[in-house]
């Protein structure tokens, strides 16, 4: 049985309805999954032990809760 893969939640701030998460290489913050850093559950108790805020939550259950969305920021991408 493999074990379980964690995000971990800046709960200090959001983007507007969105929880933030690590963003991969620890390169700030983001509310895309896809671009989460995934944790152990020991490196993610640690480092909430270290900061309180940071709160991790199994990959398993934010996925399936997860919503998929537009940023309005890629729409200067497409033509209308």
């Amino acid at each position: 049985m493999s074990e379980s893969l964690y995000y971990l939640c800046d709960s200090r701030s959001i983007s507007g309805n969105c929880m933030l998460f690590w963003r991969k290489n620890r390169a700030g913050y983001t509310s895309n999954l896809d671009d989460c850093e995934l944790f152990s559950l020991e490196e993610a108790t640690r480092l909430h032990e270290n900061r309180p805020s940071d709160i991790p939550y199994k990959k398993d259950a934010i996925d399936a809760i997860s919503k998929r969305h537009v940023d309005l920021q890629d729409l200067r991408k497409i033509e209308v």
